[in-house]
């Protein structure tokens, strides 16, 4: 797999990693391919799988009465899951929708389980990935309790820029928790703002 560097540089932020070990990793990774659209994990299902994403941006929404919640975004060189429903076994309360073509290299909960009866650095591993989850979902909740829309928006745009381009603007304002209309009003003052220091450099 040509994925090898991207995984290591990835897996060495949660815990160090030896080349070996990361041999290991990838010798019970399958590679998996899903179309625009396509549905990774479906809520109601049990999740059994945790994919790194090599390419793509994957979506996870619930819905809320007749209207869907995007509730995360997960792009390349990072990990995605309905994790909730991976360590206890419980249906999935989310679903997970590629938005674009998606490519990851998958890791099912059986071949997770193998790998900490192997060895302690493994068993680290799985608690530390879930911790990343757990530190990136209550950044989320935060920032939706204390920032203001605009806030919300600018540190988003900040931390995320290539987002704008690949994902609607319907999926953002929902998982950043404004109305469209507020999304779309922001959006064109940021591109104001931006056109006008570039005629200024000029």
């Amino acid at each position: 797999m040509g994925h090898y560097q991207p995984l290591k540089n990835f897996i060495q932020q949660i815990v160090a990693i030896s080349d070996e070990e990361l041999q290991e990793l990838m010798g019970i990774l399958q590679e998996k391919h899903y179309k625009k659209k396509a549905v990774l994990t479906k809520a109601g299902e049990v999740e059994s799988n945790l994919y790194f994403l090599t390419k793509g941006v994957v979506r996870i929404f619930f819905l809320k009465g007749k209207k869907d919640v995007t509730f995360d975004l997960a792009k390349e060189n990072t990990i995605t899951s309905s994790t909730n429903s991976l360590f206890t076994g419980r249906p999935s309360r989310y679903t997970l929708e590629a938005l674009e073509p998606v490519t990851a290299l998958v890791l099912s909960k059986d071949k997770l389980d193998e790998l900490y009866t192997r060895s302690k650095k493994w068993q680290r591993f799985g608690r530390l990935v879930t911790t990343f989850f757990l530190l990136r979902q209550e950044r989320g909740i935060l920032e939706r309790a204390m920032f203001t829309p605009r806030e919300r928006f600018v540190s988003f745009v900040q931390n995320n820029p290539e987002f704008i381009q690949r994902v609607s603007q319907k999926h953002l304002a929902s998982y950043l928790g404004i109305k469209p209309e507020t999304f779309t009003r922001m959006k064109r003052h940021l591109m104001h703002k931006k056109n006008s220091k570039n005629n200024h450099n000029d």
